[in-house]
């Protein structure tokens, strides 16, 4: 399984039909890779091998949630 971080609010453009975002998110779910939206500080990271641990909310039904994300520098 791969993961995409990224520091904006979604892969997809903003405000756009949801048949847009849909378009932008659906082929990286397909390819089980999990989604981190809206990241910040990514700027900070000055190395490349750190360890990311994303610790999502139980939301039951839901098919995103919240995480509390943290970086563990090696």
């Amino acid at each position: 399984m791969a993961l995409v971080g990224i520091d904006t609010p979604s892969v997809a453009p903003c405000y756009r039909p949801v048949e847009v975002i849909n378009a932008a998110h659906r082929p990286l779910l397909a390819a089980e890779i999990v989604l981190v939206e809206n990241l910040t500080n990514l700027g900070a990271l000055r190395q490349l091998a750190v360890e990311f641990v994303a610790l999502p909310l139980n939301l039951v039904g839901s098919d995103g949630c919240p995480v509390r994300a943290i970086v563990i520098k090696q």
